[in-house]
């Protein structure tokens, strides 16, 4: 009786056991043979359609998804990291984390999520770096040194050689590329065109920056040139117009025309030595341009050199320079100093015009048959004290100096008359007339001060009794009865003073 007891109660427990096994079973046993399932998020399944794209300075990102079973995440490369790297089923998290490209190369990885037997792919792409450094054994190879989308290139370093298909491929960089470090390479001839224009074709010559070269690299900042070039080219940098920095090589001798056209963040520039001509439009709407050093051997500034250059408070001119040509610094309205060498003997038309800051300026006589150098079309010259060593006066030379309130005619000057545009300076109130003249007619005036410093009263045009009225005339001490002596106009003025 026990034993059949002890039997109903043993079935019992493994009865239990059984069923409690089962169960266990169904959980865990059962469950490879459901379907897998792995659904991404909405915002994540982009990424296993598409891929991920990271710049090169790497990031991060996350994935969701759900799936019904266990999952595991690897990388094929190290530099892309998964975190965590398995999970189990419901919602699940991961994040993507992307290092820094050291190098300018495209790079590429693939994530594998593999849920029981299913694998699921994420295939990432990184730019190249925005920074580097290449060397061009051979020119024209750049190209094949650069990733692949070379337009997102911010900072780059080049030795070794470039010719013209190097530069094509910099050009290709110009709306991205914001410094540029060329100090150890040899521009040589040869490779393709790298620029059209015109009609015309231009390649690289041997140690020139070339034409056009660099023109409208639009964030370009800084710029260091090779060290053997001898010769900026025509339009070279023109509309580079974030550029704060360029140092010039000693080694130029030649900067071209338009050089620095439009450079407008330009600061500060020195020109080297061996250059003697800066030329036509060098440096036209520099309009941040604050100093400029120039060569002591410069012989002559071009067409508006400086023109438009809006900061250019001051700019020392050397003993030796010839030429001034037209507009040379048309709309400098902040120039306040500059010192006409007597080695000058040509200012150009409107030289000066839109100077409205500058308020002394000495000429000397090598000068005296240039017209209008102050003449504007735009603005005026801001010109209060001109003193002239000419012989001869030249007609329309006061042209648009509205400003100008003493001007100061040295000795040599013989003769001064003709010039009819006195009228057109309704602000000189004081003229001093050399002891050296002979003859003189002022025609329509404002003054108040004329001072004549010859002993003997100069010959007279037609003056008129308006003209003098309210002016003090000043001669040399004891030379007042012979003024008085001589009659209209001397008598006419508003008092005679011996000085």
């Amino acid at each position: 009786m026990i034993v059949r007891h002890f039997l109903k109660l043993l079935a019992i427990a493994l009865l239990v056991i059984a069923f409690t096994s089962c169960s266990d079973s169904t959980k865990e046993d059962l469950e490879p043979n459901v379907p897998t399932e792995f659904i991404p998020s909405n915002e994540s399944t982009i990424y296993f359609a598409s891929g991920a794209e990271f710049a090169g300075n790497g990031g991060e990102l996350t994935i969701t998804f759900t799936c019904n079973k266990k999952w595991k995440a690897t990388s094929t490369k190290d530099w892309c990291k998964i975190t965590p790297q398995d999970g189990n089923y419901g919602y699940n998290s991961m994040v993507v984390n992307v290092s820094t490209n050291p190098t300018l190369e495209n790079r590429d990885a693939v994530i594998t999520i593999v849920v029981e037997g299913q694998n699921n792919y994420i295939a990432v792409k990184q730019s190249g770096s925005e920074t580097g450094k290449v060397h061009v054994d051979k020119a024209g190879d750049l190209v094949t040194l650069l990733s692949a989308d070379i337009t997102k290139i911010k900072e780059l370093t080049i030795s070794g050689q470039l010719n013209g298909s190097d530069f094509k491929v910099l050009r290709e960089m110009s709306n991205n590329l914001k410094k540029l470090d060329i100090s150890d390479v040899c521009i040589v001839e040869g490779g393709d065109s790298y620029f059209y224009d015109a009609n015309q074709k231009h390649y690289t010559k041997k140690d020139i920056l070339p034409y056009w070269g660099m023109g409208y690299f639009t964030e370009l900042k800084e710029i260091i040139l090779p060290k053997s070039i001898e010769q900026i080219d025509d339009y070279a940098f023109i509309g580079c117009s974030e550029l704060k920095n360029i140092d010039i090589p000693q080694t130029v001798k030649h900067i071209g025309d338009a050089a620095f056209y439009g450079c407008a963040s330009l600061d500060s520039v020195i020109v080297p030595q061996h250059v003697t001509v800066i030329s036509t439009s060098a440096f036209y709407n520099c309009s941040n341009l604050k100093q400029i050093d120039l060569p002591e051997n410069l012989d002559s500034i071009g067409t508006m050199a400086f023109a438009g250059c809006k900061s250019l408070s001051e700019i020392k001119l050397n003993e030796g320079l010839r030429i001034i040509e037209i507009n040379a610094f048309y709309d400098c309205p902040t120039l306040k100093d500059i010192n006409i060498p007597q080695t000058v003997d040509y200012i150009g038309i409107s030289a000066f015009s839109g100077c409205s800051s500058l308020e002394k300026l000495t000429l000397h006589k090598g000068v005296e048959d240039c017209h209008s150098i102050f003449l504007s079309s735009n603005g005026y010259c801001g010109l209060k004290k001109l003193t002239v060593h000419f012989n001869n006066f030249p007609m329309m030379f006061l042209n648009d100096c509205i400003n100008l309130e003493e001007l100061i005619l040295e000795n040599g000057l013989e003769v001064f008359k003709g010039v009819t545009n006195l009228e057109e300076t309704p602000n000189l109130k004081e003229l001093v007339i050399p002891s050296t003249i002979r003859e003189m007619d002022l025609g329509k005036n404002s003054l108040l001060q004329l001072h004549v410093k010859t002993e003997n009263p100069p010959i007279t045009g037609s003056w008129f009794k308006e003209y003098c009225e309210n002016c003090t005339l000043y001669i040399p001490k004891g030379c007042k009865d012979a003024y008085i002596n001589a009659g209209n106009p001397w008598t006419l003025f508003k008092d005679i003073i011996e000085e």
